[in-house]
Formats: C-alpha cells, structure tokens, sequence
C-alpha cells in the first residue's frame, strides 16, 4: 500500500464510476491524496488503489465544500428559517436537492447537445442517421425535464421563496411525463459502443475529443461518460422523494402524495431497467420505424416508446398472413397494444425482409386495430376447407386472415387473445383509480371548491394536422379530474364542472394540466398553470384567464367557487 501523508488532498464533490481500469472509482465525500495534477485528468490514491480521476469533480480539501443543504440555507435566510421546524427543515432542504441536482442534470443535456452533437454533425464526423442512434431522443428529455424544472421553480417562488408547503402532487403528476428515458436508455448501449468504435478507428473522432479535452468542454470527460446521466438521474429519483418522504409527517397534507410519488418514480425507475434488458425488443423498434411507413395517422408515432398506458411497447408476434378471400399476402405485426397489417414491398418470404435487402419498406394496409376494441376467434374447417384461418373482428368490421399452418394460427389467436385480455385489464386497473381519486371529493375536508373549466385559446398544435385533441387534468393533491376530449381544434370549449374537497387550504393547490390526446404513446403536454387556494381572496365566485406555462402559446379560462359551509 503506497503511503499518502507526503501528498496534498482532495475531497469528492460528486460521485465517478471508473469506466476504464486505470481510472478510480469516487464517491462523494471521499478525500484523495494527489500524487499528479494535470489538464482534466489528474492521478491519485484512494483506499490503497492509485488511478486518474476527473479534475472537475473535487475540490482542495481545506476549501469549504457547500452542499444542497447549506445552499437552501442561504438562500431562505435567518427570518424565514425562524417560522418553520427542524424537521420541516430537513425536508426543505431535501427538496432543495431534488431541484438544484434537476437544474445540473438539465445543463449536462444541454451541454450535450449544443457541445457534442452539433459540432459532431455540423463537421462532418459523424453522419446524420448515426448522430440518431448515438444521441437518439435526447432532445425529447431535455423537452420533459424542462417542462419538471420549471413547474418545480415556479411552486418554488410562490408564497415563501425556497418554502414549498407541498410538492408531492407536483412529482405525481410531472415524474410519468419523463418516460422518454426508457427509449434512450434502451438504445445507450448501442450508442455507447458505436462512439468506441469511433475513438478507436475514426482519425477525425479522435481529434474532436483531444480538442474537447483541451478546452474542458464537458470538463474534459468524454462523451460516453455523459450518455449515462439519463440511466444515472433515473434511478437517483426514488432515492431523492424517500427523502423528502422521510421527513414528511404522515398528518402532513403533502404524505399521501409523496407516498404515490416514490412508487412512480419507483415505476419509472423499473421501466427504464426493463427497456435495457429488452435491448433486442428495441433494436427491432427502431428497426421498424423507418422500414414501416404509416401515412394516414393523425398523430406523430414512434414504434420505440411508450404506449398510452401499458408501458413500454413490446412485440409480442410478427409473421406473413394472407386474406383468405383475395388471397393477398400481408405482413402482420401484433404489438402489446395493437394488431398491425402492411403490405410488403415484394413477396419474398417474410425471414428475407429482415435478412435480406435492409432499405425495403412496408406500408400499412390498415390503421393499427387497438386490442382493447378487437375480438379474435378460430375459423371452423367448414368454412375455408383448412385449420390455418382465424377471424379478427375490430368496431365491428371483420376480416379472416390465413396463417402458415394450424400451429402458426393457434399461435397468432392466442397470443392476441393474451395481449386483449392484459389491455383490458390495465383499463379496468386505470378506472378504478380514477373513480378512488374522484371519490375521495366528497368524503370529508373543510370546504369544497367547484371548478369549471370554461374553454381554452391558442393551444399549442400537436398533431401532424396543426391541430390538437385537447383535454384538461384537473387536480387537488391526490383528487384529480379530467375533462371531455375535444377533437382536431386549438380553440376548446369545454364548459365542463368538477367538484374537489379541500382539507388543507392554505397549503393546497389546484392543478391545471392541458394534454393532446393520443392512442399510440403517452398524451402530449400542452402546457399547465395553477392556482394556490389561499390566493383567493374576498368574495367568490372569481373567473380567472390562465397563461399555460411550459410552452409558447395558450391560455385556459376557469370560474372557482369556494363554499366553506360543511
């Protein structure tokens, strides 16, 4: 063991995993004796091991070191601190944490962006279709978790700055809205070995990163180190609400909320697990988006996302059929969520599509059948003289498709049979939520509050058409409502009443969140707006316009009416 007394220390700031073995694995707290300082990269000791670690990740030893918690400290000030507990302390800063780690996990994807890919593309190193798969929908994250941090910074600055009576309702509603991340952390490995490949082979590449070092771009960390955060920020989520959760007293009007809050993070956290072992199941996803044209769906689509509710989209089966009547030859997809038909480029069998010519495309015969609305049964010998036919029935429209064989159309039947039955479910599970939640406004509290929510002008467009199909979520803490969908319009009206309980007003908020509904992947975000329920002052009732926050355009009207009487 090499002797460390003679060297200068350093202590961690953030935690490092060792991607190469002449590297330290650090964690934050750690102190390393420094035996060479040089560029971004310096050599040291820790725990007898002597290895490089980044130079941007410590701090001189004797340097004070200010953390999440002792920031929110500074920033609220002596007065403020004076009104609340030690224990609401611990749980503001805890908050604080959660925020200000947001704010950095945000830049580093900016910085990504705007120092990596752009140049990378607009140099000419890397082609246009690999940039994709490299850096696939990360601007897609950098979307979703603007949209978190500042819904997180705008409760931040209401009321108290820096004192957020509840945040639970918030994480509820914004942590599912960062399901992007199972797509790109599904196609990281992928990524990661093609910028390998690169900076063992590719002259140009390897010059990009020397002169990135050289300028501490990124602090002087390679890129791949950056395409883990994603992986990195998702499973820091769960630990992040415990916290706050730990320190949140189970009479507290936040508990409930953060209690549902850990379990989605928990979920998302699952999720994106799940996508990285599903590394096949995503590489044949993106495979098919861009083999499988789909022309006529008033909606964007991406086969490698999340479906509307049943999480990430899964293949379930896939082969050639044939309409038995016409006898034309269609190549079937069956999905987790819906039944697929296209018409190939050829008729070569469908094991030549994929092994054989790669820029061959399909297009789809018929818009997607959703599961939950399909019916499937065998078709009897007597009617077309074989075992190989079954019939698929969707809004009742019917067509008998034709299978290879008996087996083959067992297989197909049953599996279909198998992915409505987990559909409908997953529906009747979403129902009886809803129906908790709604119940949950007329049973106890201390005053009601009747919302209607008027119309809506200028929403932002979301689908292919310019239009969108927008709907609002309304909610207080864990009571939500939803309005009607309005179809293909920027200009709602919805004149539509919801009735939500109060039990805390001076620390409850309500919740307005403006979504265009879609059936292939989660509801697109078309901006939210709240309203505290102590900001309503003097007599009611009050009509309010509200500026959608989040996005460029569009504002909602609503009329409140609090009755106080129970």
């Amino acid at each position: 063991m090499c002797a460390t007394g003679s060297f200068a220390k350093v202590t961690a700031l953030f935690d490092y995993e060792a991607a190469n073995t002449d590297e330290l694995t650090i964690s934050k707290g750690n102190v390393i004796a420094v035996h060479e300082r040089g560029g971004s990269w310096w050599r040291g000791e820790l725990n007898g091991k002597i290895g490089l670690f980044p130079s941007n990740y410590i701090q001189e030893a004797d340097s004070p070191i200010i953390n999440p918690a002792e920031a929110w400290t500074q920033l609220v000030g002596g007065e403020a601190m004076e009104k609340i507990t030690t224990i609401e302390r611990k749980r503001q800063q805890c908050i604080h944490e959660l925020i200000s780690t947001e704010e950095a996990y945000l830049d580093h994807l900016l910085m990504v962006t705007q120092s990596f890919q752009g140049p990378l593309v607009a140099r000419g190193i890397i082609a246009e279709d690999i940039s994709n798969t490299v850096f696939t929908n990360i601007k897609e994250l950098i979307a979703s978790n603007s949209i978190f941090l500042k819904a997180l910074k705008d409760r931040q600055m209401d009321g108290t700055p820096y004192i957020l009576p509840v945040i639970g309702d918030l994480l509820c509603e914004q942590l599912p809205r960062l399901n992007g991340h199972v797509r790109f952390c599904s196609c990281q490995i992928r990524g990661s070995n093609i910028l390998q490949t690169l900076a063992d082979t590719d002259e140009q590449y390897q010059q990009f990163e020397q002169e990135c070092a050289k300028e501490k771009i990124g602090g002087g960390l390679p890129l791949r180190s950056f395409l883990l955060k994603p992986m990195q920020r998702v499973t820091k989520y769960p630990l992040l609400v415990q916290q706050i959760l730990k320190f949140t007293a189970e009479d507290h009007t936040d508990h409930s909320n953060l209690v549902v809050a850990v379990e989605t993070a928990q979920s998302l956290c699952s999720q994106v697990n799940e996508g990285v072992r599903m590394q096949e199941n995503s590489d044949r996803l993106e495979w098919m988006q861009t083999r499988i044209v789909m022309p006529d769906l008033k909606e964007f689509f991406h086969f490698n996302s999340n479906t509307n509710c049943l999480g990430p989209r899964k293949i379930v089966r896939e082969g050639m059929v044939s309409k038995v009547v016409s006898g034309r030859e269609l190549q079937a997809f069956l999905f987790n969520d819906f039944f697929l038909l296209t018409k190939p480029a050829n008729t070569n069998p469908f094991a030549k599509a994929f092994g054989g010519d790669q820029e061959e495309k399909m297009t789809m015969y018929r818009n997607p059948y959703f599961l939950n609305e399909v019916l499937v049964k065998e078709a009897s010998p007597e009617e077309f003289g074989d075992n190989c036919c079954f019939h698929i029935s969707h809004l009742g429209k019917i067509i008998s498709l034709r299978a290879d064989s008996k087996n083959d159309r067992d297989g197909w039947v049953n599996d279909i049979l198998k992915a409505n039955s987990s559909f409908v479910e997953r529906l009747r599970e979403m129902k009886t939520k809803s129906a908790r939640a709604r119940q949950q406004a007329v049973t106890g509290g201390v005053a009601t509050i009747v919302v209607t929510l008027q119309d809506g002008k200028n929403l932002k467009p979301s689908d292919p058409t310019g239009k969108s199909d927008p709907y609002v979520r309304v909610s207080v803490g864990q009571q939500e409502h939803r309005s009607p969908v309005i179809l293909e319009t920027l200009n709602p009206t919805w004149d539509h009443k919801m009735v939500f309980n109060l039990h805390d007003m001076q620390s409850e908020v309500l919740c307005f969140t403006v979504f265009d509904h879609d059936r292939f992947s989660p509801d697109d975000f078309l901006g939210r707006a709240e309203v505290s329920i102590n900001s309503l002052t003097g007599k009611g009732p009050w009509k309010k316009v509200l500026v959608l926050q989040g996005v460029g355009t569009g504002e909602i009207r609503v009329a409140l009416d609090l009755t106080t009487e129970r």
